[in-house]
């Protein structure tokens, strides 16, 4: 399968994981479900300086990751905090190898965004560059992140 979305190939690829390449401006895909990638080639050519945790989110908040549903890895969130706190400094770490922090708690964001602000707050938001900028246009403080995450996950259905 080859697709050309605004001057980005996704195709599928043999090798057990998805990417994206800045030089070649491909995405790969090993899922079954491409929604995930079809997403970063719609979000990265429009804001390529946003955070990755914006950009893996809302990948992740419309087309899951790793053959899994978006609620799926909501759900591994919320086993996971039962036992550990959420590292803000801690994003790249994954949950049983396959629900990554930066990208659920990032989709997450995307979520309460859209519900309680809507479409354009959320466009906002990918004209943030910076991690603590996102989060200050949310209106949360550094050292209320983890308490605001915590909130959010567990009024998650």
């Amino acid at each position: 399968m080859l697709v050309n979305i605004r001057g980005h190939l996704i195709y599928r690829s043999e090798k057990d994981y998805s990417g994206f390449t800045t030089y070649s401006k491909i995405l790969l895909s090993t899922r079954s479900n491409h929604i995930h990638e079809l997403v970063h080639g719609i979000m990265l050519p429009l804001y390529p300086e946003a955070p990755l945790l914006l950009h893996e989110g809302i990948a992740t908040y419309y087309g899951g990751g790793a053959d899994k549903d978006y609620s799926y890895h909501v759900n591994n969130l919320k086993k996971y905090i039962v036992k550990n706190k959420i590292n803000y400094s801690d994003l790249n770490k994954e949950i049983e190898g396959e629900t990554s922090l930066n990208n659920i708690i990032g989709a997450l964001i995307i979520e309460h965004t859209l519900k309680m602000h809507g479409y354009e707050k959320v466009l906002q938001l990918f004209n943030c560059i910076e991690y603590d900028s996102i989060f200050n246009e949310l209106g949360i403080e550094k050292e209320g992140i983890n308490n605001w995450l915590h909130d959010l996950i567990n009024q998650h259905e």
